[in-house]
């Protein structure tokens, strides 16, 4: 069948996607190490002629024997140049046909060595190869017209070719064919059947032309000449349908990918239906296109979120209390209302769960609080911060066929949370604002209905998404929420802490993790109980204990410092004498009450944001024409106060006998010391017509009671509020007794254990009942 020549040793150059047949000259770029030895080798050798071998997988860069096919193509080199980068090329000629009868690994020169024959065409019937030869050139020459790949001035110079075996190989050299059809060229001896699987070739290939000139032409009849934008998609289109065809991993993976995810999410069919629509419109658009990334940001979007997944909700309550009581002191009413929350939970499969809103000052440990309770719920914790927040689009999300388009706070946070079931902390919800951009408070009355957050809509999404397995905990420094939204929230005051519940705090919770952060251990620095006393009473003024914080944050730095490069193992106790030197002067000094009783001063009490305070009343009788004359940086509502105890004590003149003439011909002057300090509100009315009454009567108030409460023209003592406050304000400043609206009386049962034993508390109704209370005889002390 073959004409055999004698065996002959080769050196193997293993090439990748290219073959090389007899008769073509190719330039081979050069780069493997192996590839650069056989090229050296077989340039030093006369005796030994270098053969190109086609290795099967073109990926793998490192291979055996097994790696390469057993037919290859002699060559001879025509010139090597060295590049600066290290690799070669080579311009080199294909000489004969080579079958390798052994291949071997040469491990000391680093190459591959092949014994093998020579192999000459075979030509059965010379006529028939003839004809053959006839109709090979006149179809590849049509092979040329309809195709881009070849130019006619090839088949021009490949017609002036006698030898039909060159022919063939130069033919095939050219064609734009797979390098497997091309190695099965190479191997194919027998020139008849060559012929015909070049023809067989030209002829798929044309095929495949053709396929594509009617897509073309398919589209181009679909469109107008509008519409030249869209041709190219639609060209994809129609070649995406046909390639996936023969790859069922190409292309398309990523779709099928898409697809699986919509399939297993835990979503209802009319959204699982919406979101393949979307994936379809993503087939048929290129990759590149603006309005391929915006669907492709949707779709992440939406799968972010773990539709149908929840956290398995803890169901020891034994535990969860535990959990809250070990992170937070005190605040038994909100531990009381979670575990209430976590019980209805476990027996009704359905609850809609409460939206809580904690209202107290800064410092007093809501946030902490929130992730605490969803630590001891078994919940994932989200926070959301709300503060600065103008537009409604922060919540409800953008149309997202806006530029920079995305969906709004509470979807992000349930991607971010990983179940549908987290706990939302929606933080400083008083901090909102409103402006031309939209009420973003308006947007959240949704969210934070229960009746309606089961059938939440965010704009982005555009589909109904079920808020109502996830809980709600809002926070806020004040009540200033709009009505419509506080309606809609379970409201649970946290007050300022006691110096006692600081001084707890501090000795469980903040001293170690001051110690922590600072590289400090128990054994290195410790705080006396005096000091932590005296740094929450002349040093922070606040109701929580972040500054609290800060200052045992700061000792520890020092301390740190002071140790710095030094071998100390003795521990150091911080005391009430150490902290000038760490701390400076103290910055806080506590009004406290008078050493004796006077005229005309009156202890009154006042609620701020860190907690209460100590009020001074001051009133003076002068000479002049009956005015009332008020100072020290009041606010409307006080001083209408004091209009009221001064109409009141006005009234009271006959009862207590005292004369026109004194009223007539003397201005009252009613002061509050601190006058850079702005003060407002009712409750000082009952210490206002005590001070009054005390000038125009000239009787002593008792230094060592304080009091509180709201005055009407007829002598009604109201309700007022930050009672705990203010009483512990009291006992801070060394009071006695402390005088409060009979109103107010329901409320010591909150925090009677903070204040038993430590102050006397009278309850009244009626300012009558102060007075009998408030003075003693005694003339005025000047």
């Amino acid at each position: 069948m073959t004409n055999e020549i004698k065996n002959q040793l080769y050196t193997v150059l293993a090439v990748r996607d290219i073959v090389v047949f007899p008769g073509s000259v190719v330039p081979l770029f050069v780069g493997r190490k192996q590839s650069l030895k056989a090229i050296e080798h077989a340039m030093s050798q006369d005796d030994v002629d270098l053969l190109c071998v086609v290795q099967k997988d073109a990926d793998k860069e490192k291979i055996s024997t097994k790696d390469l096919y057993r037919f290859g193509t002699a060559m001879r080199i025509l010139q090597a140049v060295k590049l600066p980068d290290g690799t070669m090329k080579v311009l080199a000629e294909g000489l004969h046909r080579v079958q390798v009868s052994r291949l071997s690994h040469d491990t000391k020169a680093g190459i591959f060595m092949a014994n093998g024959h020579r192999v000459s065409s075979v030509n059965k019937e010379a006529s028939n190869i003839k004809a053959l030869s006839k109709v090979l050139q006149d179809k590849f020459a049509e092979f040329a017209q309809s195709t881009d790949h070849l130019s006619l001035d090839l088949v021009a110079n490949l017609a002036n070719i006698a030898s039909v075996d060159e022919y063939t190989d130069l033919i095939s050299s050219h064609l734009p064919v797979s390098v497997k059809s091309k190695q099965g060229l190479l191997e194919s001896c027998d020139l008849e059947q060559r012929i015909h699987m070049i023809l067989s070739l030209m002829e798929r290939e044309k095929e495949w032309f053709h396929k594509e000139k009617e897509v073309i032409d398919k589209v181009r009849d679909e469109i107008s000449k509008e519409q030249r934008a869209y041709f190219m998609r639609k060209k994809l289109e129609v070649m995406q349908s046909e390639l996936e065809e023969l790859d069922e991993h190409g292309a398309g993976h990523e779709i099928s990918e898409l697809e699986k995810k919509a399939n297993v999410s835990g979503l209802k069919p009319e959204i699982r239906n919406k979101l393949l629509n979307e994936i379809s419109k993503l087939k048929i658009m290129s990759p590149l296109s603006a309005e391929s990334a915006v669907i492709r940001n949707y779709l992440d979007t939406v799968f972010s979120v773990k539709w149908g997944k929840e956290n398995e909700i803890n169901t020891d309550l034994d535990q969860a209390l535990s959990i809250l009581d070990k992170e937070h002191f005190g605040l038994e009413k909100v531990k009381e209302r979670v575990i209430e929350s976590l019980a209805v939970s476990l027996r009704v499969s359905q609850v809609k769960a409460p939206i809580i809103c904690f209202v107290g000052p800064p410092g007093v440990g809501k946030t902490s609080l929130g992730q605490s309770i969803a630590k001891a719920m078994g919940r994932s914790f989200v926070r959301v911060a709300l503060g600065g927040v103008r537009e409604d689009s922060e919540i409800r999300g953008h149309r997202k066929t806006f530029v920079g388009a995305m969906p709004g706070q509470i979807i992000r946070a349930l991607g971010r949370s990983d179940s549908m079931n987290p706990l939302i902390m929606l933080d400083e919800i008083d901090k909102m604002g409103m402006d031309f951009r939209g009420d973003p408070a308006s947007a959240l009355l949704e969210v934070l209905d229960p009746e309606q957050n089961d059938k939440f809509v965010d704009h982005y999404i555009e589909f109904e998404t079920d808020l109502s397995r996830a809980l709600f905990i809002t926070t806020a420094n004040t009540l200033d929420i709009p009505p419509a939204l506080l309606d809609r929230m379970e409201v649970i005051e946290l007050s300022g802490y006691t110096q006692e519940e600081k001084f707890r705090i501090s000795k469980d919770h903040l001293i170690n993790k001051c110690l922590e952060q600072n590289g400090l251990t128990s054994s290195e620095l410790a705080f006396d109980d005096e000091a932590v006393h005296q740094m929450i009473k002349a040093y922070t003024a606040e109701a929580g204990v972040r500054s609290l914080e800060r200052k045992l944050s700061k000792i520890c730095r020092k301390v740190v410092r002071e140790r710095h490069g030094k071998k100390v193992s003795k521990q150091k106790v911080i005391k009430k004498s150490h902290l000038q030197k760490y701390l400076s002067a103290p910055h806080h000094d506590h009004l406290v009450i008078g050493k004796t009783p006077k005229v005309g001063v009156v202890n009154g009490l006042a609620w701020t944001a860190v907690g209460g305070e100590l009020l001074h009343i001051e009133s003076l009788l002068i000479a002049g024409k009956g005015e009332l004359i008020y100072t020290g940086s009041l606010g409307e509502v006080m001083e209408e106060s004091i209009e009221t105890a001064h109409s009141l004590i006005r009234s009271f003149a006959k009862k207590y006998k005292i004369k026109k003439t004194l009223i007539d011909k003397h201005d009252l002057h009613v002061h509050v010391p601190e006058g850079a300090t702005p003060k407002d509100g009712p409750s000082a009315g009952i210490g206002m017509a005590t001070a009054l009454l005390s000038v125009l009567t000239n009787q002593k108030v008792r230094h060592d009671i304080a009091m509180t409460g709201e005055l009407t023209l007829r002598g009604n003592v109201l309700a007022i509020g930050g009672l705990k406050e203010k009483i512990l304000a009291a006992i801070r400043a060394g009071a006695t007794e402390v005088i409060i609206p009979k109103e107010n009386q329901k409320d010591l049962k909150d925090f009677e254990k903070d204040v038993d034993g430590k102050i006397k508390i009278h309850c009244v109704s009626k300012i009558d009942e102060v007075f009998k209370l408030v003075f003693v005889k005694g003339k005025d002390e000047k």
